[in-house]
């Protein structure tokens, strides 16, 4: 099972697996992360293995960087990317040359895309044995470049594409949890384009350390409360500490930076004791 995809709130990690990319169902994961890729790296290529061990076939929109440094986690994991990109089940696309292919004066355009995009999908799917799994790079630099509506636009076009096509597909963004960045009005088109929040691998100390900042200004109702706080069911599923960062942002507005400031230094300092002792194995 993809280890990476620990969602909360009730709904199992098989039933989704099982989803993606059958029938009429499709599945878009999406993946924040900060500065340090090395957790998306991780899960990316998970999903990736995970299906080609299924007998799925994948495509990677990605940066140069990511290329080399997929290509090496792949490895990590038992994959033989050479054979599996001399038989066409695993292909490396560059984001900013594809970019460069669907955007005209600034605006994606569907009839680019599906040319561009499309037909890579559909090309793949015909030679698999069972599906796709597919992750992209281009919505993320597009945020990242001051870009949002048209990173917006890429993800209707891409939910067009997994509409009328068996395949899964992961996204991934830059964006700062603790940061102000990180609320409903400036996220919420993006969560609604998406059928699941991926968690990271620290995500149980992330909640953690916040709720321990919760108790410590509001003490243990206020804590409570945050534990059982709900969110738009028109979202993903999402792990608890997205949600909860969501959840303090829109109902204690007074509070939520000081909240977030312990919380931060609470899961940074347990992210370095964390960090030290995998290096002592």
């Amino acid at each position: 099972m993809w280890k990476g995809l620990a969602v909360t709130r009730g709904i199992s990690q098989t039933g989704m697996l099982a989803s993606a990319g059958t029938g009429n169902c499709y599945s878009h994961y999406v993946y924040f992360h900060d500065h340090d890729s090395s957790f998306l790296t991780e899960n990316v290529c998970r999903y990736v293995a995970e299906g080609l061990s299924l007998g799925e076939n994948a495509i990677l929109i990605t940066t140069a960087n990511r290329i080399e440094a997929f290509t090496a986690e792949l490895e990590k994991q038992a994959v033989d990317t050479a054979d599996c990109i001399r038989s066409q089940r695993l292909i490396f696309r560059g984001a900013e040359e594809t970019l460069a292919q669907v955007i005209l004066d600034g605006e994606p355009g569907w009839d680019r895309f599906d040319a561009s995009v499309g037909e890579l999908v559909r090309g793949s799917l015909a030679r698999a044995e069972r599906g796709v799994r597919a992750y992209g790079d281009m919505v993320g630099l597009l945020w990242n470049s001051g870009h949002s509506l048209a990173a917006e636009r890429m993800e209707e076009f891409w939910n067009r594409l997994l509409q009328s096509n068996r395949f899964s597909l992961f996204c991934a963004y830059q964006i700062d949890r603790f940061g102000k960045e990180f609320q409903t009005a400036v996220l919420d088109r993006i969560l609604r384009a998406h059928t699941c929040l991926v968690s990271s691998q620290t995500s149980d100390s992330l909640y953690n350390a916040i709720i321990r900042s919760t108790q410590e200004i509001f003490g243990v109702n206020g804590a409570k409360t945050l534990a059982h706080s709900k969110f738009d069911s028109s979202w993903p599923a999402m792990p608890d500490a997205e949600a909860a960062i969501l959840w303090l942002r829109n109902n204690l507005p007074d509070y939520v930076d000081e909240i977030l400031t312990r919380a931060r230094r609470y899961y940074q300092a347990s992210s370095q004791h964390r960090d030290s002792a995998y290096q002592l194995r």
